[in-house]
This record gives C-alpha cells, sequence and structure tokens, in this order.
C-alpha cells in the first residue's frame, strides 16, 4: 500500500513541479514584456499570453512527454523507478504539498459559500433596471441568461458565476446613463467568460499555493480583465471620458472578490488611473506595432517551447541519475550448480536503448521450461515478457549461438532486467549457462543481445524455479 501510495506522489509531485516550471517561466515572460505591448496598445494581445500563461501552470505537457518518450517508446523503466531514497523523499514533500492544498481547498469552499450567501440575499429589480440588461444583453452579444439582482451593503456593482451568471447592484438609485455603462461592463465580462479565467486561476492558486508568482497572477488576471472588458465598453460608449466619469461617480470601492469568483466595476484610485492610461495607449496601436507585438510573442513562444523541451530532457535525466546513486543493492550470495559456467556476472545501469527490440512471445511459467530456436538480427535485443519474481527464485538461462561468430567476445550479453532498469548478464561467451538468483521482489524481464554486424541464430532455455 504504502508503495502505491509512494508512485502516485511520483507522478503527481512530479507533474506540479514542472507545470510550476514552466508556468513561472512563460507569467515570467509575459511580465518582462507585457509594458512592451502595453505602451503600443496591444491590450488583447497581453490577454491572450496572460492566458497562455494561465494555462501553462495547469497543463501536464512535460509529464506526458517524458511518459510517452522515455518511460514507453524507449521503455527507460528508470523513469518513475523508487529506490529507498526516492520513494520517501516524494511521500514526504507529496505530504506536505497534500497539506497545503486541502487547506486552499477549505478556504476556496469558504469564499464560494460566501459568495452563495450573497446572490441568495439578492432581490429582484425594477422593471426598468430589467429592461435595460435586457437591451444592452442582445446589443453586446451575449446569448446566455444574465439574471440580475440587488444586495444591500453592496460596495460595487459585480457579476458572478459562470455557469448561471448574475450581475449583483448594491441597492441604490441610478440614473440612465449609470445603468447602461454598468449593464455593458459586467455583460462583455460574461462575453469574454473572465469569470472562468478567474476560476481556472483559483484553481492554480489551490494546486501550486507554493508558488509566490501565483498571488501576483491573480491580481494581474483581474487587471488585465477590466482593463479588455474597459476596451470594448469605451467602443460601445464612443467616449472613455464619459465612461470613466460615470464609473467614479458610481463610486470607488475596494471588493473583496476572491480574484476568481467576481468581476466588480469599480477599483482603488491607483487600479482606475492604470485602466485609463492603459485605454489610452491603445491611440499608439498601429500596423509597425502589432508587427513588432506579434515578434515578441514569437520569441516569447520559442522560449515557453525551449523550457518545455529542456524540461522534459533535463527532468529525466536528474530523476534517473539520482535512482541510480541511491539505490541501495541487498547482498545476496550467488549459488552455482554443476550445469552453471563460470563466466562472471556484472550489475549495472547500460544504456540499451540503441538497440533495436524485439519481443520474445512465449509466456514464461514458474516451473516450465521454454526453449525456442530462432534467428536474431544485428543490432537487436530480445526480450521477453515481464514476470513477477520474488527473492530467492532461481532462473536458469541457456543460451546457444550459431558457430560462426568468434566466441570470447562482449558482443554477445544475456541476462536480466528490473523494473528500475538495472541489467545483471554475462557475456565473453557465445555458448550461456547461467543460474541469475533474484535479490528482491518485482518484474524481471529476460534478454539476449546481439551486438555483431551480422544475424545470428540463437537457441534460448529458461526455466523459473522457487
Amino acid at each position: 500500500m504504502i508503495l502505491m501510495i509512494k508512485k502516485i506522489y511520483i507522478y503527481v509531485i512530479s507533474m506540479i513541479l514542472l507545470n510550476g516550471l514552466v508556468g513561472s517561466i512563460s507569467y515570467l515572460c509575459f511580465r518582462k514584456i507585457r509594458q512592451q505591448l502595453e505602451r503600443k496598445g496591444l491590450i488583447s494581445m497581453c490577454i491572450t499570453v496572460l492566458s497562455g500563461a494561465i494555462l501553462s501552470f495547469l497543463m501536464p505537457i512535460v509529464i506526458v512527454l517524458i511518459y510517452f518518450i522515455y518511460y514507453v517508446y524507449e521503455e527507460d523503466y528508470t523513469m518513475f523507478a523508487l529506490s529507498p531514497l526516492v520513494g520517501w523523499v516524494f511521500f514526504v514533500v507529496g505530504i506536505i504539498w497534500t497539506i497545503g492544498f486541502l487547506k486552499a481547498i477549505v478556504k476556496t469552499i469558504r469564499i464560494q459559500t460566501q459568495m452563495n450567501q450573497l446572490r441568495k440575499r439578492a432581490c429582484v429589480c425594477s422593471k426598468s433596471i430589467l429592461d435595460c440588461k435586457n437591451q444592452w444583453k442582445e446589443e453586446v452579444g451575449v446569448r446566455r441568461n444574465v439574471e440580475i439582482k440587488t444586495v444591500y451593503g453592496l460596495a460595487v456593482p459585480i457579476i458572478c458565476g459562470f455557469l448561471k451568471p448574475m450581475i449583483l447592484l448594491p441597492e441604490r438609485e441610478y440614473n440612465k446613463e449609470e445603468l447602461k455603462i454598468i449593464c455593458i461592463h459586467e455583460l462583455i465580462h460574461c462575453k469574454h467568460k473572465d469569470i472562468l479565467w478567474k476560476q481556472l486561476c483559483g484553481l492554480v492558486r489551490v494546486i501550486h499555493w507554493w508558488n509566490p508568482l501565483v498571488k501576483q497572477l491573480d491580481m494581474d488576471v483581474d487587471s488585465w480583465n477590466e482593463t479588455y472588458c474597459d476596451l470594448e465598453s469605451t467602443t460601445i460608449m464612443k467616449s472613455k471620458k464619459r465612461y470613466f466619469t460615470t464609473i467614479c461617480e458610481i463610486g470607488i470601492s475596494p471588493f473583496a472578490k476572491g480574484a476568481y469568483l467576481c468581476a466588480a466595476l469599480g477599483e482603488d484610485k491607483s487600479q482606475l488611473k492604470t485602466r485609463i492610461l492603459r485605454i489610452k495607449s491603445i491611440e499608439n496601436k498601429n500596423t509597425r506595432n502589432v508587427m513588432a507585438g506579434t515578434f515578441l510573442c514569437i520569441g516569447l513562444s520559442f522560449v515557453v517551447v525551449a523550457v518545455i523541451i529542456l524540461s522534459t530532457i533535463g527532468y529525466h535525466k536528474i530523476y534517473v541519475e539520482t535512482v541510480w546513486a541511491t539505490e541501495i543493492e541487498e547482498d545476496l550470495p550467488e549459488e552455482e550448480t554443476e550445469y552453471t559456467m563460470d563466466l562472471k556476472e556484472y550489475t549495472a545501469k547500460r544504456i540499451g536503448t540503441n538497440l533495436a527490440v524485439t519481443k520474445l512471445k512465449q509466456n514464461i511459467k514458474k516451473g516450465e521450461e521454454i526453449d525456442v530456436v530462432q534467428p536474431l538480427n544485428a543490432k537487436t535485443r530480445l526480450e521477453t515478457k515481464e514476470l513477477e519474481l520474488k527473492k530467492g527464485e532461481k532462473i536458469d538461462l541457456t543460451v546457444f549461438s550459431s558457430k560462426e561468430i568468434q566466441r570470447d567476445d562482449k558482443d554477445f550479453v544475456a541476462g536480466i532486467i528490473d523494473e528500475t532498469g538495472k541489467e545483471r548478464y554475462v557475456m565473453h561467451a557465445v555458448d550461456i549457462i547461467h543460474d541469475f538468483y533474484v535479490k528482491k521482489d518485482g518484474k524481471y524481464k529476460v534478454f539476449v543481445e546481439n551486438r555483431y554486424k551480422k544475424k545470428i541464430k540463437i537457441g534460448i532455455a529458461i526455466c523459473v524455479e522457487k
């Protein structure tokens, strides 16, 4: 049971660490180029890059590449293998992450409960407010049903809920201009699916609670979503001055949005000033600036791809070398029978993936011997199917090869390999009779390698004895 939990933690923690690395670098690249894009008036381009950074925290690209390239395709079973130290390190780190994850989940549930209570306290609006919302819902292009209600004690207008969006208004009197701007602004949030992006950002915060960049990511998502909404709102309104003046008249009050739960119309003065400056910068947008911004984004894409490739190669190398360095071997005396040849047995982590692999179709059953005669191509490795073995069991291996090759040659190798990729093998003979004693429980395969430049014929006999 503990072994299974350790293996689960290896996959989970590896995925989280690699996603955190790729996401962090993607987000840092966004912060590096955002001022240049902002000065050029490329607000929609900033939103696209920021959305990509959010997804890079959540999409397990690197761990999937590692699994299919190394574990499945190259059959490097050292990847994700357990050594005593590696297993316990991942287990301990996994327990620490789980504690933080559960705390973040509890906090998220508490915020969601508060928002649900706020929705329940909401009251039905007057007919004039409903008519205004319905009119601008069609003008903005929102097809979903969006409710609008008033709530006593609310500081600023907000929209909450992705599946069932609802606009909540502070309980007060509004003139036509104010209602118009509120409805346009909040409905555009719904059109842009900003609540969904904030929920995804909240998922990033729950999974990557340990990452110091996540809090700043939350703030940037809020800020840029509001700016993108302002851009389309002012396009509809035809007047930036009237739009922002009305927002100021409605009221500027900080609101604890919970980052991913809702979008508020008003913020503090510094944030509103930033939004105004960004909308003003749209006047700088021209063909030259669009081309420059496009090249910046292409450069960012190359950086992210390079990070993914280097992370895949680097993590594989670090993990495998760590397993090799920390693996503890059990000393078990080798027993010999009168049939065992006097061949030295080697134990190592050899890189045999440069050989083509062919599978032995016959199944190995304990207590039964299998005998096979078949050709083996040059530079080819023959492997049996995996067999579950116990410590102390013996594998009787007999391999005969054709006589036209020279004897006492290290290019003809036979042995066994465990699930971590560690091999025990014999060589320097073309006719091999050797017994391998299993040193620890696990899954094993028998292999024969023909490293010669010519095709040979082999006869192989395998028997597993308790």
